[in-house]
């Protein structure tokens, strides 16, 4: 047996490309923000650092372009868990990540924030190591160092 729905839809709204934000992330090889250049919808980017080949969209404020450095991206398991290793360039400044500097969303006017409401701040990396509030280092790790790294990630 089964059972009838009554469905409506209560609205459509088209969802156009753009209204994306992209800062402080690192971006390796193939990576090709450039897609965003014809973006319907204004785009955000800023801080982002590019290595090995990775490009820029024509609306990154401050891209850190490092063509030459081959990231040598490898997650392996060893017997005390995950660990990454890769290569990094010195770091570039950057602003700390926040409701503030994020503004509001373009389709539905509302203020990027946590999910209880509070406002957003990007100030621990993710180790949980506090982010420098006045210069963040791009990427998920706050202040790694540069050139090859091996972090233990799990």
């Amino acid at each position: 047996m089964t059972e009838e729905r009554n469905c409506a839809v209560a609205g459509l709204l088209k969802n156009p490309s753009g209204d994306e934000h992209y800062y402080n992330n690192l971006f390796t090889q193939r990576a090709d923000l450039s897609v965003y250049d014809k973006a319907a919808l204004p785009v955000f980017m800023k801080d982002n650092v590019f290595l090995g080949g990775a490009k820029p969209s024509k609306h990154e404020a401050r891209p850190h372009v490092v063509p030459d450095l081959e990231p040598g991206l490898a997650l392996t398991e060893q017997a005390d868990g995950w660990h990454l290793a890769l290569a990094l360039a010195p770091a570039q400044p950057c602003q700390l990540i926040t409701t503030a500097a994020l503004g509001k969303a373009k389709l539905s006017d509302q203020l990027y924030e946590n999910t209880d409401g509070s406002p957003l701040k990007i100030d621990y990396d993710y180790f949980g190591q506090p982010r420098d509030t006045t210069n963040p280092t791009p990427g998920p790790f706050e202040k790694p160092g540069s050139g090859t790294l091996k972090l233990k990630v799990w």
